[in-house]
């Protein structure tokens, strides 16, 4: 017996063919808004492993809840709302804002205990409430004792980090905890597997980028579980999110040369790219941590892949946040219709992210750029004040708040408000 928005009972029929069934009503309904009392779209209705988003008015309809369960509602910007199911079967919200504003520490950093205590500083003396902690970089090297079987196979294991008591740290100070994994720019694991690596054309041995890296092939989909096995363990080790770099085909080198195999001729860079994040997201949701990856800046305003496997609008849909690394000094002059874009900080950041939210007006909640603190390149050298400009646009134009890249780790912190 089936009956639409109750869970029936089942009975085995016998000799008597007298049926009595049990019906319980259960679907959850309910609105989900900001603080301000304004829809919220997007947000994620979960009780176990039921779940349901919220259309544009903030409504949702969740089927198939039990009698009893926590209801929790999640959206990327906003702190989880959670309730308990009662037998009224509604449930509405008001989310608080939680805008990420976040720093980048390496490995190195994070192991030192001093150098760690330095950063945890400026989360507890400035507005910063997030700390990006490398897991696994551009090395190859995993920095933590994983347990993921092909990390000890080729030696990528480099247990620096101690872990839970990092991550005990920032969550006894209220600080969101994100997990970096470099996905394909993976030298160690192509020089341990040439199977998996990108290959030579022209010589048969392994391709390498112009500084003398080899990289993995994204095609590849033991690469691919590799890095899924990897955020898998880092959401359940407890970080609130998982951010993936480097994903993405190589942007240098002799590009011409790179050779895939002929196993994945007919899939393209960004059908490897989707494919590879459509499974992570699978992988990713019974976590409960949130899917972040890091895009090159350009894709604001590229159609196209870049010819790198990225399009804003087909990974969109299979991340919670998307990340562009909207560095000023990584345009050329005259782009952007500037002469110098990396002399204008606050212009670069803006229009890019406006662009970028004209292009999917329904994921633009879901962009948390990457911003400059470093000075690289033509122009002016960067300070509190270039900074502190890359932030006002991106506070003013929304979004799921910003983070600070400093190649050093050392920050301005003079750019950032006080606590």
């Amino acid at each position: 017996v089936q009956m639409e928005g109750v869970t029936v009972a089942t009975e085995r029929i016998g000799k008597d063919a007298r049926l009595n069934f049990q019906i319980r009503p259960d679907v959850l309904t309910g609105v989900i808004t900001d603080e301000n009392g304004t829809p919220v779209a997007g947000a994620v209705v979960s009780v176990g492993e039921a779940t349901a988003t919220t259309a544009a008015d903030g409504a949702y309809r969740l089927p198939g809840v039990p009698e009893k369960g926590t209801i929790i509602v999640r959206r990327t910007g906003f702190k989880d709302a959670t309730g308990e199911l009662d037998k009224s079967l509604r449930f509405d919200a008001k989310l608080v804002d939680n805008r990420i504003k976040a720093i980048y520490v390496s490995a190195q950093i994070g192991a030192s205990d001093e150098l760690w205590a330095e950063k945890l500083q400026i989360a507890e003396t400035t507005e910063i409430n997030a700390i990006v902690l490398d897991l696994k970089d551009s090395t190859g090297h995993v920095f933590y004792n994983t347990n993921v079987p092909m990390a000890a196979t080729i030696g990528a294991k480099d247990p620096k980090l101690d872990v839970q008591k990092r991550l005990k740290e920032m969550k006894d100070r209220g600080i969101y905890s994100i997990a970096r994994i470099v996905c394909f720019e993976d030298p160690l694991l192509a020089n341990a597997r040439s199977d998996l690596a990108i290959h030579d054309s022209t010589t048969g041995g392994l391709w390498t980028t112009w500084n003398g890296l080899a990289w993995v092939n994204a095609h590849q989909r033991e690469v691919w579980q590799y890095n899924i096995d990897l955020a898998v363990e880092a959401a359940k080790l407890g970080f609130d999110e998982v951010q993936l770099d480097y994903i993405r085909f190589p942007s240098d080198g002799l590009l011409e040369n790179a050779d895939y195999g002929d196993q994945y001729a007919n899939e393209t860079r960004l059908e490897a790219i989707t494919g590879f994040l459509g499974q992570m997201q699978s992988a990713m949701k019974p976590t409960g941590s949130l899917l972040a990856v890091d895009i090159f800046g350009l894709t604001m305003w590229d159609d196209g892949d870049g010819g790198i496997g990225q399009n804003f609008a087909a990974i969109a849909p299979l991340v919670d946040i998307v990340c562009p690394m909207i560095y000023p000094s990584h345009f050329y002059p005259g782009d952007l219709g500037l002469d110098i874009p990396n002399n204008h900080p606050y212009e670069v950041i803006y229009s890019s992210l406006t662009n970028g939210a004209a292009k999917v007006p329904d994921a633009a909640y879901k962009l948390r750029p990457w911003l400059q603190d470093f000075s690289y390149g033509e122009g002016i050298d960067y300070g509190d004040a270039e900074v502190a400009a890359q932030i006002k646009a991106a506070n003013d134009f929304g979004g799921n708040g910003w983070m600070l890249w400093s190649p050093s780790n050392e920050y301005h912190v003079g750019a950032l408000a006080p606590k």
